[in-house]
Parts: structure tokens; sequence; C-alpha cells
């Protein structure tokens, strides 16, 4: 019960998962040095109805 929260306002706005800044510009480097463009692909579900929406990230274009 410790982790018991009565509203969504009660939960710190933090990120938890922070990726290293070396690793990231480690990262971004080897694919700069890729040749050609690069291409991102990213699946969401068709039954995202408003209950379901809280666990998906907005995908913008």
């Amino acid at each position: 019960m410790q982790h018991y929260r009565k509203s969504l306002a009660d939960f710190p706005h933090k990120p938890f998962l922070v990726p290293d800044p070396a690793r990231v510009a480690d990262f971004r480097a080897q694919l700069a040095a890729l040749p050609g463009r690069k291409v991102g692909l990213c699946q969401c579900s068709m039954m995202l109805q408003a209950k379901r929406a809280k666990y998906f990230s907005p995908i913008d274009g």
C-alpha cells in the first residue's frame, strides 16, 4: 500500500527512464555514419478506446 495514491496528481511528474547522454550521442553518431535515409517504424493498435489510451504515447507525424 506504500505506492497507493488517491489521484494522478499525487504521482511525481519526473521521468523514471532516462538514457545515458554519452550512449545517446554515440548511437546518433553511428546512425549519422550510415549511408542513405533512415526510417522509423511504430505500431499502434486499432483498438484504442479511451480506457486504453492512457497506456500509449501519442504519435505525431
